[in-house]
């Protein structure tokens, strides 16, 4: 190895343009794969932390093949809570409407989700989801026409931002604002919350609930709890009516489909991979062709095949775990920048982590691309005869 080493460095520093041209390929192959899986990383914990903001052990019980929020005659009778509330493992059921409604403010109008909340359930409930509110206060029990609203209601959707004990107009109805939340970077931001009974006066539908969050009792698994849940409301209505989920199954199917665009995307970059190989080749034929006369000296002097292989694999080798090296830094660089510009944009939960297998596998298909494209051009130098070899000009 320590003859190896000058003579592949020294050739290599004597050819540093081919050299970096090189391994562009790689380069761009490995950044590419390190930056799509860190993101796509990155973006699966940003949504586990937002469902675990849903409670992930929280059963949902809706409208059957919703999609989007529910609005008009989409919902439940209201005698489906009483009869939650008695299966066995409930700790309490909560029922939500919700409608997009027009709200005035300081001389604007703007269509916002409006969302009816049981006031008795304001403490358990959204601690049970881990949302804060900011400023001000949750409903207390019995509470009347007020409102907590979400931190882009506050600050984005009216001309001026909206502060504690100002007034929200729905409906012809004045709402006090006593509380705003936190920032979570998802829906609860563009959201405004009032009292259940004051939603229902206010949509016109006293009878109806659009969804049921039922929270469990500790100990109680949410595939139990689903069960029981199910059974119970086959009794009620029928099955094909009504929807019951978790939020941690909307996580498995979210993160299944995730999985195959990150494949794809992993996919094409590759390819960029594979060029990078392919020019490592090219460059490897090409010094072979230039270092004839010396394979000839090496092998006149008594150098082996298998040091001439090993020599060039050596270079290559190197070439590969360069290109890598460089890749996998450009690679996080551009993921802490894309970690950044999320954040700037007022999505706050996007963590970007470059996890250890990532690193390592990164910077062993590297090295290992760049030692195989070696080992064509490696076996034609080996198998020169010296006598031709130094004939060669």
């Amino acid at each position: 190895m320590r003859d190896y080493l000058p003579l592949v460095l020294g050739g290599m520093r004597r050819r540093s343009l081919r050299s970096w041209l090189t391994v562009l390929g790689i380069v761009i192959g490995v950044a590419a794969i390190v930056s799509l899986i860190s993101v796509s990383n990155g973006f699966k914990f940003a949504v586990e932390h937002q469902f675990r903001q849903m409670g992930l052990s929280n059963i949902r019980v809706a409208p059957a093949d919703l999609r989007g929020p529910p609005t008009g005659n989409l919902g439940l009778p209201n005698s489906l809570i009483d009869r939650l509330e008695r299966v066995k493992g409930v700790e309490y059921v909560s029922p939500t409407v919700m409608a997009m409604q027009p709200v005035e403010f300081s001389d604007a109008d703007r269509f916002v989700w409006v969302m009816g909340y049981d006031t008795a359930l304001s403490d358990k409930g959204f601690l049970d989801i881990d949302i804060e509110v900011q400023e001000g206060r949750l409903f207390r029990p019995g509470e009347g026409d007020s409102a907590i609203i979400g931190a882009k209601v506050a600050e984005d959707a009216f001309p001026t931002d909206v502060h504690l004990r100002n007034t929200l107009v729905l409906g012809g109805r004045h709402f006090k604002v006593v509380g705003i939340f936190e920032r979570t970077g998802g829906e609860l931001d563009e959201r405004i919350y009032i009292p259940l009974d004051s939603a229902r006066a206010l949509f016109g539908d006293p009878d109806r609930v659009n969804v049921l969050v039922v929270k469990l009792q500790d100990g109680v698994s949410t595939e139990e709890g689903e069960e029981r849940i199910g059974n119970e409301l086959s009794r009620e209505i029928e099955s094909k009516e009504v929807e019951v989920y978790t939020p941690e199954d909307l996580l498995s199917q979210f993160f299944q489909v995730l999985d195959v665009v990150q494949f794809v995307l992993v996919g094409i970059a590759a390819i960029s991979l594979l060029v990078g190989t392919v020019g490592i080749m090219n460059a490897m034929f090409t010094a072979v062709l230039e270092r004839t006369r010396e394979i000839g000296v090496m092998k006149a002097t008594g150098a082996s095949n298998t040091q001439v292989i090993g020599l060039f694999l050596l270079e290559s080798g190197l070439l590969g775990l360069a290109g890598g090296a460089i890749g996998l830094l450009g690679g996080m660089v551009f993921a802490f920048i894309v970690e950044a510009a999320v954040r700037a944009a007022g999505f706050p939960y996007l963590d970007i982590r470059v996890e250890l297998p990532v690193v390592g596998t990164a910077m062993a298909v590297a090295c290992i691309s760049g030692t195989l494209a070696g080992l064509l051009p490696a076996m034609r130098a080996s198998r020169l005869s010296p006598v031709e070899a130094l004939r060669y000009e």
